[in-house]
Parts: structure tokens; C-alpha cells; sequence
């Protein structure tokens, strides 16, 4: 692999973990002040692995949003 490949590949890198912590943060603000999706898939009905999931399939912000919240209000109900 030559150097300019390389550069390209490291960029490409980089330009995809910036879109990703920009996704997050977008998540996590519309969730409310201080929410992390740091859970529990299971129990909270959210994970940083679903969320990572859902960006990498393509999914909105909006839409993952509103699947967590389907998902949080069902594990209320069966509680």
C-alpha cells in the first residue's frame, strides 16, 4: 500500500468516527439534558451497540429515536 492509499484510508477512517460522535450526540441530546445510551438493550431498551447498529444500517437520528422510544415504552408495559 502506498502512502497516499494509506492517507485515504486513515482519512476516510477519521471522517466516519466524526460522523458517528456527531450522530451520538444528536441521539443523546433528544433523548434529554445528560441522557447517555450507555444501557442495557434488554432492561433499558437502548445500547451504545444498537445505536452503533442503527447508524451503521443507515438509520436517522429521528428514526432511532423513535425505535427506542417504542422500545422503552414496551419494557414499561411489561414491567
Amino acid at each position: 500500500m502506498h502512502h497516499l492509499e494509506f492517507a485515504a484510508l486513515e482519512s476516510a477512517s477519521l471522517n466516519s468516527d466524526a460522523a458517528w460522535e456527531r450522530w451520538v450526540a444528536r441521539a443523546e441530546r433528544a433523548f434529554g439534558r445528560d441522557f447517555s445510551l450507555d444501557g442495557n438493550q434488554d432492561t433499558d431498551g437502548y445500547s451504545i451497540d444498537g445505536a452503533l447498529a442503527a447508524f451503521e444500517g443507515g438509520s436517522t437520528v429521528a428514526e432511532y429515536v423513535a425505535h427506542v422510544r417504542v422500545n422503552v415504552a414496551a419494557l414499561a408495559k411489561a414491567a
